[in-house]
Parts: C-alpha cells; sequence; structure tokens
C-alpha cells in the first residue's frame, strides 16, 4: 500500500476536482494550477514518497507556497499511513481540529489531501478503489452575516504588528479584493489590475483615497507576505480588539454592504466584487 503522505508530494500535478464551500477563497486551486508540474520520485526504504517532492518549478502555479504550506500544517495526522485509510485519517483530523480550526481551514486543507489521493489512484493506480470513497468533509455553514464598519476594521488594522498585513486589510476593506487577488493586483493608472480571477474574467477596481499612500510606496506595496500570514494577523488582531466571527473575508461582504448603504446598485457592486450574477452579490 502507498503512502498518504507520497500522494501529497504529488499534489501539485492533480487533475482532479475540487469543490470547497466556504473555504477561504485564495487556496481554492484550480485545475490548470497542476498541469505538468512533478515527476515521481523513486520510494525511499518505508515504500513511502517523500512529503516535500522536490517541484519542477512552474511560472504560472498560483499558491504554490500556501498549497505545500497548509499540507505541511496537517501532516502528522497522516504521516506514515496508507492512502486506503484516508476516511479515517480525515474522520480523526476534523475531530482533532474542531474548535481549534474553523471549519473551512479543516475542509480546506482536507480537500488537499484528497485531491492528492485520488490524483495517485486515477492517474497511477496506487490502489483498486477511490480512496476518497468513504471519506466525510466537515460541513461548512455558508452565512455570510458579519460586517465590519470603518472603525471596526481600523480598530482591528491597528492591532496588527505586520505592517504589510495592516496595509491589506486596509485595501481589502477598500477595494473588495480577496487575499490572494491583493497579492496578484497590479497597479496601473492609480487603478488595480486583476488578470485573473476567480470567475475567470479580468477585474479593474480603482484605488481608493484611503489606501492611494499604500500603493504609492514602494516598502508596502507590492505586499511581499502570503495569503496564510495575512489571514493569521487579521484573526489574532480580530480576537484582542474586533469582531465575533469575522475574518479577511468579511472585508470583502463588508465592501459590499458599505456600497450598498451608500447607494451604489447590486449591478455596480457585483462588478466590484467579479460576480457573474447578482444571485451570489445578494448574498
Amino acid at each position: 500500500q502507498q503512502m498518504i503522505a507520497g500522494m501529497v508530494g504529488q499534489v501539485s500535478e492533480l487533475d482532479c476536482d475540487i469543490t470547497i464551500d466556504e473555504a477561504p477563497d485564495s487556496t481554492v486551486p484550480a485545475l490548470e494550477q497542476f498541469e505538468a508540474l512533478v515527476n515521481l520520485k523513486q520510494f525511499d526504504v518505508n515504500n513511502e514518497l517523500p512529503f516535500r517532492a522536490l517541484v519542477v518549478a512552474a511560472p504560472n502555479l498560483k499558491n504554490r507556497e500556501n498549497l505545500e504550506a497548509e499540507l505541511e500544517r496537517c501532516l502528522p495526522a497522516y504521516s506514515g499511513r496508507p492512502i486506503t485509510e484516508l476516511p479515517a485519517v480525515a474522520r480523526e483530523y476534523a475531530t482533532a481540529q474542531a474548535g481549534i480550526l474553523s471549519a473551512a481551514t479543516i475542509k480546506n486543507r482536507l480537500a488537499y489531501l484528497r485531491a492528492a489521493c485520488r490524483y495517485a489512484w486515477k492517474v497511477h493506480g496506487y490502489c483498486e478503489h477511490d480512496p476518497a470513497g468513504r471519506m466525510v468533509m466537515p460541513v461548512v455553514r455558508n452565512d455570510r452575516k458579519v460586517y465590519l464598519n470603518r472603525e471596526q476594521m481600523l480598530r482591528i488594522a491597528r492591532a496588527v504588528k505586520n505592517r504589510h498585513a495592516r496595509a491589506a486589510i486596509r485595501i481589502g476593506f477598500y477595494s473588495g479584493m480577496r487575499e490572494a487577488e491583493i497579492l496578484r493586483a497590479q497597479v496601473i493608472d492609480g487603478q488595480f489590475w486583476l488578470e485573473d480571477t476567480k470567475n475567470g474574467s479580468p477585474r479593474v477596481l480603482p484605488v481608493m483615497p484611503q489606501v492611494a499612500h499604500i500603493v504609492r510606496n514602494p516598502k508596502l506595496w507590492p505586499i511581499p507576505i502570503t495569503v496564510w500570514t495575512i489571514s493569521h494577523h487579521f484573526t489574532w488582531a480580530n480576537r484582542q480588539v474586533g469582531v465575533p466571527g469575522a475574518v479577511f473575508h468579511s472585508l470583502r461582504h463588508s465592501t459590499a454592504s458599505e456600497m450598498i448603504n451608500g447607494g451604489v446598485d447590486l449591478h455596480t457592486v457585483g462588478a466590484v466584487l467579479g460576480h457573474k450574477s447578482q444571485a451570489s452579490t445578494r448574498r
């Protein structure tokens, strides 16, 4: 039996579907992320592929560092376990992390693990049946009821010790961009340009006066930290001074709320957020 850790070592070349209801947007891997990345490595003495397998560099891989980091964080749960024990590994990990991590984070990490194992099954025949056939994923409630006003956002931002995370929080509130979009955005002629977005369409957003000083400061822009670092600092600061239940993605909801309260129509709000339908905006 092949080991789960070995499958994770090949996660970058997956071509299988991943569905995550409300996990952090930036860590949802698209299929094109996994094209032509990793060659299978030789087994070690334990018949287990190394977790941090050497990855063949691919210039258009998005969120690669975050992807590897997320899988490494749950390494103790699956290291040395055979691929056929994936359902048990998922159940044990979800139980152990309940109350420590959000359901969305747990589901996100397990989705990466599931994708790695399914890839090994589909492409390399590492087991006879789908290893995720009896795998149960945590339920994530898709409610969107947490909003922050400007005062609350500033209180959280001021509590953040990392200046780049602090800048990202301000930009998130005044643009509605997701963490990964903030890291990818280019500033051209006073506007944020996003060539590649979650819905597949380019997006152009104004740089609001409240954050113009950030994008003009080469010590702050572009933001050099990871999505995980931004989220970590936001969560820590919010626990100190903020709004119960708020996460970085709440800033995106808050942008929409502020625009609607200011009289902006749903079509324009949806265009700013990159929604393809008004149904998404209404949520």
